[in-house]
């Protein structure tokens, strides 16, 4: 795969699923975007996904890196803290 100046390959990992499927994740990776190594955060990664911007213009702009932009889900995020409130209160009203 060819690269420019402007790009940076992500580097895999060897274990990439660190956490059981039934428990609340304890840590998730991050990426550095300067050199492209991972390593593990503590804790849950907010939901949200990365989208790339199209850029209009000439050949030449279009050869260029779109923009990346995060996109936080933020209904998914309240719903996780509502949960974890509920799990830590021993699945008050459940039946």
């Amino acid at each position: 795969m060819k690269t420019t100046e402007q790009e940076t390959l992500i580097q895999p990992v060897s274990k990439p699923i660190l956490c059981n499927p039934y428990d609340e994740p304890s840590g998730h990776w991050y990426y550095d975007t300067s050199t492209g190594e991972a390593s593990v955060m503590p804790g849950r990664r907010d939901a949200g996904y990365y989208y790339k911007i199209q850029r209009t213009g000439g050949v030449q702009q279009l050869s260029l890196l779109a923009e990346e932009n995060w996109e936080e889900l933020n209904l998914v995020n309240a719903l996780r803290k509502d949960i974890k409130g509920w799990r830590e209160s021993g699945y008050e009203w459940a039946t």
